[in-house]
C-alpha cells in the first residue's frame, strides 16, 4: 500500500518534570530549549529521511518552513516535542525505519551535549569506572522517545482520534531500565540530584558524593558562575545546567543572547525600567552618578567572589536592553540580587561562595562598599523618581482552550464571517502556521497582530520561557502581568481568526527567594482553576508568599456585554499606586464578606451587597476625587455582577467560592501589585 496516506506522531520527554526541574531561571529556560533544540533535530531527521529516500513527509503540526531547518536557524523554546507527520510513497511496514533514524539523531546530539558537559571535570580519571557508568547509564536511559503510526483512509478528524489513542497506549507501556552502578552492579545509590530528583549526583569513585560536592567550586574555580555550592548534579541536571554554553558553541545556530535573568532581576525591572527612563528622558544625573558607583563597587565585589576572577555577567529584560544607554546596560549586567540588603547580612555570601576564612578580610571591604552603593541607589531613585524595589514577580501560564477537542470533531469553530470549520489536514497544516506565528521568535506576517514575543518580550517586562504553539510560558514585572497576561488571549484569538478560539491564563505572584518549584506548581494551579473551576476562557490569580499559596481567586475574560473584568482589575491597581483607594477598603470588606454572602441567593437580592460594597469603597477613597470615585463605583458593581452571574450559573455544581469572597481575593491581589508587593 504504497500509496496510502500514513499519520506518524512523534514525541520527545520528560516534558513538564524536566522543565520544571531548577533552582535558577536559567534551568527552566534551558530545559526547555533543550527540548525545543532536540524536537528540531527529529523534525530535520525524518524530512532528510523522506529526501534521502524519495517520499514525501509533510509536518502537520508544527508547521514547518524549509528555513526553519537550514542551518543558521535562530534557535527559539517554540518548536513543541510532539509532532505530526502525514507521510505518502512509503509503506507503512518500513514507516519504523523513519522513527529509528529520527531516533538516532536525536540521541546522537543528546550525547554530544552530555559530553560537553562532562568535558567540564577535566581532572578525573578518564578511566574511572564508577564516573563512566553514571554518564553512560543516565545518558542512555532519559530521554522518553515514543511514536506511533497509522494508515488509514478515516475522515480526518477520527483518524486524528485514533493516533491519539495510540500514542497515550504506549507510552502507559513506559521504557523502565534499573540503572548500573559500576562493573554490572544495579542501582546508583548515595546523594540524589537537586535538580532531577529521581536521578544520583554523579561522583568518582575515589571520593564520597558528600565530599566530591562539597569541594565543586574551589576544585574548578572557573565553573563558580555556574555551579552554586554544596549543589549535587547528575549528568542529566549538568547536561542542562552547561546546555546553553553548548548551544553557544554550535556553528550553525544563530546567536542571540541566551543570558537569562534571575527571579530576583526579574522582580526588580520595574525599578531598572524607571532608572532607563530617569536617564534617556531625564537625563538624571543624580541617578547616573550612583549607577556608576554602584556597578563599579559590585563588579569588583563579584570579581573577588569568584575564585576565577571573571565577572560573571547575568542575563535581562530584552525591553529594557533595547532602551538602555551603554552606561545602564553595564548596570543591568549585573544580578539584582546585589540590590537587596538581605544578601549582604549574616555569612550568606560567604556560605554561597565558598569563601575560605583566609578571603573573607579581602572580600568584606569589598562586600561593604557594594552594600552601600545598593543602598545609596536604591534612595536616590526612589527620590528622583518614586519607583521602590519590589520583591515579587509573575510567572505566567498561558493555554488556548480545547484545542485537541477542536481537533478532534468534538467541538465546532466558526470563523470571524460565521462559516463552520471542517477540521481535515489542510485546516489543521493552516492552523499550526497560525499558532506557529503566534508562538515563534521571528516577526509574523501580519505586522498587525503581535505575537508572544512582541507581547512578553519587546513591548513589555518579561521573558520567555516556552512558547510551543498554544501554551505559553513567561515571567513577567509585577506591573506588566495584567497586560500581558490579557494581550495573550487577544491576540491568540486574532491569530487563530475563528470566533471561539479562547485562551485560560493562571498567573503566579512569587517572592523573589521562594522555591522556583513552587511558584511554577503554583501558576500551573492557578491555570487548571481558571480551565476548570471557572470554565475556561478564564484568568486565575495564585498569589505565593514566602510563607506559601494564600490567595487563589480568577474569573472569565469579560462579562456578559462583553466588558474586560480583567480591565476593572487594572483600573483597580492603578487606583491603589495613585492613592484614589486607600488599602483600608479591602481590610474592611474581608471583615463584611461572610455576612454579605448571606444575600447572593440571586442577582435581584444582592443589592444589599452592591450598596455595602460602594460604601465602604466611597469611605476608603480620596474625597478631592469624586468623579474618579464614582466611575470606579460603577466599575466594581459591574465587576461584582459578573462574578454573582457566574456563580449562580455554577452553583448545582457547588465548587465555588461566594462571589463576595472572589470579589474579595481579585482585590486582595490587585492591591498587591498596585503596591508593588509590599
Amino acid at each position: 500500500m504504497k500509496n496510502g496516506k500514513i499519520f506518524l506522531l512523534y514525541t520527545i520527554g520528560p516534558v513538564q518534570e524536566f522543565i520544571a526541574a531548577g533552582r535558577k531561571t536559567r534551568d527552566l529556560f534551558s530545559g526547555s530549549l533543550m527540548l525545543s533544540y532536540l524536537a528540531n533535530i527529529a523534525i530535520t531527521a525524518i524530512l532528510d529521511h523522506s529526501n534521502k529516500n524519495n517520499y514525501s513527509a509533510v509536518s502537520i503540526f508544527p508547521f514547518i518552513n524549509n528555513s526553519d531547518i537550514n542551518t543558521g536557524i535562530n534557535i527559539d523554546s517554540s518548536i513543541p516535542n510532539r509532532f505530526l507527520f502525514s507521510i505518502k510513497g512509503i509503506s507503512i511496514d518500513l514507516i519504523n525505519s523513519v522513527a529509528e533514524y529520527a531516533d538516532a539523531e536525536v540521541r546522537k546530539e543528546f550525547k554530544n551535549i552530555v559530553d560537553y558537559a562532562k568535558l567540564k571535570y577535566s581532572k578525573i580519571d578518564k578511566n574511572d569506572t564508577v564516573w563512566n557508568t553514571y554518564w553512560i547509564e543516565q545518558m542512555n536511559n532519559f530521554l522518553e522517545i515514543y511514536w506511533a503510526c497509522c494508515e488509514t483512509d478515516e475522515i480526518y478528524s477520527e483518524a486524528y482520534n485514533s493516533i491519539e489513542n495510540l500514542i497515550g497506549k504506549r507510552k502507559t507501556l513506559r521504557n523502565f531500565n534499573e540503572l548500573k552502578y559500576a562493573n554490572e552492579e544495579l542501582g546508583q545509590p548515595g546523594l540524589k540530584c537537586s535538580l532531577i530528583k529521581n536521578y544520583s549526583a554523579i561522583h568518582p569513585a575515589i571520593e564520597k558524593p558528600n565530599d566530591f560536592w562539597k569541594n565543586i567550586i574551589s576544585t574548578y574555580p572557573n565553573l563558580s558562575g555556574d555551579l552554586l555550592g554544596k549543589e549535587p548534579l547528575s549528568a542529566i541536571g549538568l547536561a542542562k545546567r552547561f546546555f546553553i554554553s553548548y548551544l553557544s558553541k554550535q556553528p550553525n545556530i544563530f546567536q542571540i543572547n541566551y543570558n537569562y535573568p534571575s527571579t530576583s532581576t526579574i522582580a526588580v525591572s520595574s525599578f531598572n525600567q524607571s532608572i532607563v527612563e530617569s536617564i534617556n528622558i531625564r537625563t538624571n544625573t543624580k541617578v547616573k552618578d550612583e549607577i556608576i558607583k554602584y556597578t563599579n563597587t559590585t563588579k569588583e565585589l563579584i570579581k573577588s567572589l569568584s575564585i576565577g576572577n571573571t565577572f560573571l555577567e547575568s542575563g535581562n529584560m530584552p525591553f529594557l536592553l533595547q532602551n538602555a544607554d551603554a552606561i545602564t546596560k553595564e548596570y543591568l549586567k549585573i544580578d539584582s540580587d546585589f540590590l537587596f540588603e538581605d544578601i549582604y547580612s549574616g555569612n550568606k555570601i560567604y556560605k554561597e561562595y565558598q569563601i575560605a576564612n583566609d578571603r573573607k578580610p579581602i572580600i568584606k571591604e569589598k562586600l561593604l562598599a557594594a552594600k552601600s552603593s545598593a543602598h545609596n541607589l536604591v534612595k536616590v531613585v526612589k527620590q528622583e523618581t518614586g519607583k521602590s524595589i519590589s520583591k515579587y514577580y509573575a510567572l505566567i501560564y498561558f493555554d488556548g482552550d480545547e484545542m485537541g477537542k477542536w481537533l478532534s470533531g468534538e467541538v465546532e469553530a466558526f470563523d470571524a464571517n460565521n462559516n463552520k470549520y471542517v477540521i481535515n489536514e489542510d485546516v489543521h497544516r493552516s492552523m499550526s502556521k497560525k499558532l506557529r506565528c503566534f508562538s515563534t521568535r521571528n516577526s509574523n506576517d501580519n505586522p498587525e497582530l503581535q505575537n508572544v514575543y512582541d507581547i512578553v518580550e519587546r513591548t513589555h517586562l518579561g521573558k520567555i520561557v516556552y512558547s510551543g504553539g498554544d501554551d505559553v510560558l513567561a515571567f513577567s514585572s509585577l506591573d506588566d502581568c495584567l497586560e500581558v497576561s490579557h494581550l495573550l488571549r487577544v491576540y491568540f484569538a486574532k491569530f487563530m481568526g475563528y470566533k471561539n478560539a479562547t485562551g485560560s491564563v493562571g498567573i503566579a505572584i512569587a517572592h523573589h527567594q521562594t522555591n522556583l518549584q513552587m511558584a511554577l506548581a503554583a501558576a500551573r494551579v492557578a491555570e487548571h482553576y481558571a480551565k476548570e473551576s471557572l470554565h475556561r476562557d478564564s484568568f486565575a490569580f495564585a498569589l505565593v508568599k514566602k510563607s506559601g499559596l494564600s490567595i487563589l481567586a480568577g474569573t472569565k475574560w469579560y462579562n456578559e456585554n462583553n466588558i474586560s473584568n480583567i480591565g476593572f482589575v487594572q483600573k483597580y491597581v492603578e487606583s491603589i499606586k495613585t492613592g484614589l483607594v486607600s488599602t483600608g477598603f479591602i481590610f474592611d470588606l474581608i471583615n463584611e464578606a461572610q455576612g454579605l454572602s448571606v444575600f447572593e441567593t440571586g442577582v435581584g437580592n444582592s443589592e444589599p451587597v452592591v450598596l455595602e460594597i460602594t460604601r465602604l469603597l466611597t469611605r476608603h477613597s480620596d474625597k478631592k476625587r469624586k468623579d474618579e470615585v464614582k466611575d470606579l463605583q460603577s466599575m466594581l458593581s459591574n465587576f461584582y455582577y459578573s462574578l454573582l452571574r457566574n456563580y449562580l450559573a455554577d452553583m448545582e455544581i457547588g465548587e465555588r467560592e461566594s462571589p463576595i469572597m472572589q470579589l474579595c481575593g481579585i482585590l486582595e491581589v490587585a492591591q498587591f501589585i498596585g503596591k508593588g508587593g509590599e
